[in-house]
């Protein structure tokens, strides 16, 4: 979609820019916190999985991989999907599993800097467009 307005454009942009962070801030959740549950094998493979309250350990790399993002312009949304199946199970818990959320401290620890880019985005779309 061409964009002729500027301060749209700009709020575009810094959609498209927070909804990746978030996306790469909860995989870096996963991959840099040190797990603190039972360790386990399978086959030649130790694995040692998160503990209840801890986001999920990285395993096979499935999860991670079906963390993407999703953008509707017309509406500027921008989506972290989590496709796989068993998201939702991780992240708010089952009857026989505690959380292991990752979704929710993201978005708890990016709110503030989420709605500080886009203010300074159409703060600057403003001032570069002042006749």
């Amino acid at each position: 979609m061409a964009n002729t307005d500027p301060i749209r454009a700009a709020v575009w942009a810094a959609i498209i820019e927070v909804t990746e962070n978030l996306r790469t801030d909860m995989i870096e959740l996963m991959v840099n916190s040190k797990p603190y549950g039972r360790i386990y094998r399978r086959g030649d493979v130790e694995h040692q999985a998160s503990a209840p309250g801890q986001p999920p350990a990285p395993d096979t790399g499935n999860l991670l991989s079906k963390i993407n993002t999703d953008y509707d312009e017309t509406t500027l949304t921008g989506r972290v999907l989590i496709e796989a199946g068993y998201g939702a199970h991780l992240e708010y818990g089952t009857v026989n599993m505690e959380p292991r959320p990752f979704v929710r401290p993201t978005i708890n620890y990016s709110a503030d800097t989420i709605d500080e880019r886009v203010r300074v985005s159409i703060a600057e779309a403003i001032k570069a467009n002042q006749p």
